[in-house]
């Protein structure tokens, strides 16, 4: 929304004008009547900036099928001078949070994952584009839109897969996580406090994931497959008393252990840290290149 401040004697008046709409549908779910390409000139009309289609997930009579939502990589992501930002509207199936797209299927999608963690996704392309620039394959600007491209195009998951069966591996699963070996339970690590969180200690978090099994403390220790740690809140965000800052998998007679361990490096604070770069600086043969 935008505002502009209109003001007289008695009274100030707030008027809004809209420059996006977040959850709309077109006639693949059933209950619409226009195309996509019909909304996004509509919006476009109407003044909009930035428009989601948010389609139904399978789970619900009447809708498209999941590889409709597969398949949205191939549509353009601006049309008619607007932004379109395209997810599904996912019904919960059961107790425990179970949704009917598999995780895959909705990290691929806009507006669930912003197309990738915007830190992790700048980390990915300066290390390919380095090692691109070392294999002589042009400037590092060349380099890093080499990288880019193949991450758009669908490319480099290609190779990922073909990675992981010259190595014997399932690739299935790189296409449905809900077929790896799923958890004996999980537990919710809350907020123990308001505030930002100004420290969030990695090694701690990978003790704590090792703890859980993720990992060896020692040489001949089981792997639990399965065990593992999600981040739903990093350094830098504002948390309340009660929110989940991270969802711990395994065993349940290892989550005490665990959670305190992940504990020991979280540090809470009133006012918002600075950002961290994420990268310091360039390692060459010609030195040190520091950002």
């Amino acid at each position: 929304m935008r505002g502009n401040i209109v003001r007289s004697e008695e009274w100030v008046v707030m008027r809004y004008s809209s420059v996006l709409d977040l959850h709309t549908h077109t006639l693949v779910s059933g209950h619409a009547y226009c195309s996509l390409r019909e909304m996004a000139k509509a919006a476009a009309d109407k003044g909009l900036e930035v428009l989601g289609i948010t389609e139904h997930a399978p789970a619900m009579p009447g809708t498209c099928h999941k590889y409709y939502f597969e398949n949205l990589k191939i549509v353009p992501r601006e049309m008619y001078g607007i932004q379109l930002l395209l997810g599904s509207e996912v019904d919960i199936l059961d107790a425990q949070g179970t949704v009917d797209l598999a995780q895959r299927t909705l990290e691929s999608m806009d507006v669930l994952k912003g197309r990738g963690p915007v830190d992790l996704t700048e980390v990915c392309l300066q290390l390919a584009a380095n090692m691109l620039v070392l294999a002589g394959k042009g400037t590092p600007a060349e380099c890093r839109a080499m990288a880019q491209a193949v991450i758009a195009d669908g490319s480099a998951f290609a190779k990922c897969k073909e990675m992981f069966a010259a190595q014997g591996g399932d690739t299935r699963v790189l296409d449905d996580y809900s077929l790896f070996e799923q958890p004996a339970a999980r537990y919710e690590l809350l907020a123990e406090q308001d505030g930002y969180i100004v420290a969030n200690d990695a090694e701690k978090i990978g003790s704590a994931s090792v703890l859980l099994g993720a990992g060896r403390q020692k040489k001949g220790d089981p792997l639990d497959f399965a065990a593992g740690i999600t981040l739903h809140k990093k350094r830098g965000d504002y948390v309340h008393k009660g929110e989940s800052l991270a969802t711990f998998y395994g065993a349940a007679d290892k989550f005490e252990a665990a959670a305190a361990e992940y504990r020991s490096g979280l540090v809470y604070g009133a006012e918002k840290p600075e950002e961290a770069p994420l990268v310091y600086a360039l390692v060459t043969k010609d030195g040190v290149e520091r950002y």
